[in-house]
């Protein structure tokens, strides 16, 4: 049994048709609740996607169509891709995470942020800009983020178990190393690192994304485009996984040279990974000790 210094969680590898290689380390089971940090940013790239295809959303349309208080020349594909120019949360003046914060005020942060590169010319990695494609959404549907994600994702596959902001009852406490750690309030991070959800209901989520149950397989492409490429690739170390840029909500690169998608998520406390990989394996790793390093597990898990 491979040992995964500082992991105490879940990991399901998973295969349309065969039972699932499951590795638990704790009191954790496959229906175990765990925050999924920004793994959320995955089903908010769906959500999106979704409304694009029922024609209330452009993915090339000016946001502030939605959210006239935008930085101008930011579309919800520089949104979605981490090109708007818009940084992290301790890029974007007066935000603290850590510190409890209405979803207007952060967001009334977020837009007032001056931009850290022009539209559609880097990556950077930044969850305040999928809290703006998550608000950008409730605009153009009319409804609360929460109750789209529900509607269209949630309640058709059953995720009994994933929901928005509030910790469900049984929830894996978050730790460092061992040492507990207080988590944020996820109330007002809407898209971007909001969800709580289980090894089950991932994979469940996993399969009926690639098999084309929640977008059209032209949909599912886009999310997997590189649509920014990295300046050099990020490999594991035996260099078998490399990630070379990110799509929609994904990234994007190859296993042992054959396509491969994920997300990885880091709130305080939590570690998670939802992947795509060769021959139709799923992988899902939800940890409650945030100094798993995933890198390092990942060549493993999969030989």
């Amino acid at each position: 049994m491979l040992e995964i210094e500082n992991f105490s969680g879940v990991i399901v590898v998973a295969r349309d048709g065969q039972p699932p290689a499951i590795r638990t380390t704790g009191p954790w089971t496959p229906d175990t609740p765990f925050q999924i940090a920004s793994v959320s940013k995955n089903f908010a790239a769906t959500l999106a996607l979704m409304l694009v295809e029922d024609g209330l959303l452009d993915l090339h349309e000016p946001v502030t169509r939605w959210l006239p208080e935008a930085q101008e020349g930011i579309s919800l594909h520089h949104l979605l891709s981490n090109t708007s120019g818009i940084g992290h949360w301790q890029d974007v003046p007066g935000m603290d995470p850590e510190t409890p914060a209405t979803r207007d005020e952060r967001l009334a942060l977020v837009v007032r942020a001056p931009l850290l590169s022009e539209p559609g010319t880097e990556f950077r990695y930044s969850s305040p800009a999928f809290l703006l494609a998550s608000v950008v959404a409730e605009r153009a549907a009319g409804r609360p983020y929460t109750e789209l994600l529900s509607e269209k994702v949630i309640e058709p596959l059953g995720l009994t178990a994933t929901g928005s902001g509030v910790a469900p009852v049984g929830v894996a406490p978050g730790h460092h190393a061992g040492t507990p750690v207080e988590p944020w309030d996820l109330r007002s991070m809407i898209g971007s690192g909001d969800l709580f959800s289980t090894a089950t209901d991932l994979v469940a989520y996993a399969h009926a994304l690639h098999d084309g149950n929640l977008v059209s397989p032209a949909s599912l492409a886009l999310m997997r485009t590189r649509h920014i490429a990295f300046p050099e690739p990020e490999r594991t170390p035996d260099g078998r996984h490399s990630i070379a840029g990110y799509g929609y909500g994904h990234y994007v690169g190859t296993f042992d040279g054959r396509p491969a998608v994920l997300h990885t998520g880091d709130n305080p406390g939590y570690k998670s990974l939802l992947g795509w990989f060769p021959d139709g394996v799923v992988v899902v790793a939800l940890s409650n000790d945030d100094a798993v390093q995933w890198e390092d597990v990942l060549p493993h898990l999969l030989s």
